[in-house]
């Protein structure tokens, strides 16, 4: 019985060994690529983003706000830390990691749309935030969704399992066999060349009567908070509805609801709201390639209107 339980205890310390150097090679491989997501995430841990404005939000901030182009309107230094398709939590989460791992910023932009404020039960591409589970902030944020056991937060390399086409990218990276240095973003931002699709027409075939988009109470408190929080740091906040096809506000039932929401917590803390959903932009359907996304073009110009009008904010 001593026999098997000595040969069980070297079997299992083996076997976690090999999950913690597996862990460790796959993960400080992907902290060195610049593959999709993992560019801006490695970026921002980097902690060298010296930069005196920030850009946050969802995909309407990293495909709609170009740093370059504010760096060369304003008297500043800019980064785009948008995520793709997150809420309210998630992009925070973002936030908070620049916050504690870099200079903080003087100005921070959050670009706020019509699903900032509802609840996700899934999480999208799960698997950027596989490398820095050594961070509290990461895991205390994700382990709200269901994506990630007990396990895969406790036992080494075990959430790569369900993540296993990111596995060779890690180990190619750790070894330098290849290595990916651009995501084509620059600055976070990457501008979209597509044209107009029909993902709109699909919408409102679908959403005849239009749609109404839950609001989620614990979303707009953390927003609150978090704007508080920021200007006692001393951040000067900007809230920002970036342009959206025109055609899309009859089909969002409490678009004004939540417009509204914006507002009011803008006047609460005496800080700016840019509202761009009713400019010209938005009825010029060739600036768009959907009705919530700016193409390429469309972004550029909005980039400059933007940077004309932070000019009395950002100094």
């Amino acid at each position: 019985m001593k026999r098997f339980l000595k040969h069980s205890i070297l079997f299992s310390s083996l076997i976690l060994t090999a999950l913690f150097v597996a862990d460790y090679i796959v993960s400080y491989g992907l902290r060195k690529t610049r593959y999709k997501e993992y560019g801006e995430w490695n970026d921002i841990y980097s902690g060298k983003l010296n930069t005196n404005l920030i850009i946050s939000g969802s995909s309407r901030a990293w495909v709609h706000i170009s740093p370059q182009i504010l760096d060369s309107l304003l008297p500043t230094s800019s980064y785009n830390i948008g995520i793709d398709a997150q809420v309210y939590d998630i992009i925070r989460t973002r936030q908070a990691v620049f916050l504690q791992r870099n200079p903080l910023p003087k100005t921070m932009i959050i670009s706020l749309d019509i699903h900032s404020l509802t609840k996700k039960n899934d999480l999208y591409h799960y698997n950027q935030f596989c490398p820095y589970f050594f961070d509290p902030i990461i895991k205390e944020s994700i382990s709200q969704y269901d994506v990630f056991s007990t396990s895969d937060f406790y036992i080494p390399f075990i959430r790569y399992l369900r993540s296993e086409k990111i596995v060779p990218l890690g180990i190619q990276e750790f070894f330098s066999i290849h290595h990916i240095n651009s995501n084509g973003r620059v600055k976070g931002y990457m501008g979209n060349p597509r044209k107009w699709d029909n993902s709109f027409d699909r919408f409102k075939t679908k959403n005849k009567d239009g749609k109404k988009f839950h609001i989620d109470s614990s979303q707009y408190e953390m927003l609150k908070n978090d704007i508080i929080a920021y200007k006692r740091k001393g951040i000067k906040v900007i809230l920002v509805y970036t342009p959206e096809y025109w055609e899309i506000e009859k089909y969002i039932l409490n678009r004004n609801e939540i417009i509204s929401m914006y507002n009011q917590i803008a006047t609460k803390n005496a800080i700016p709201f840019l509202n761009y959903s009713k400019h010209a932009i938005c009825k010029k359907q060739s600036l768009f390639y959907n009705s919530q996304h700016l193409n390429k073009n469309g972004a550029e110009q909005f980039s400059c209107l933007l940077a004309n009008d932070l000019k009395e904010f950002v100094k």
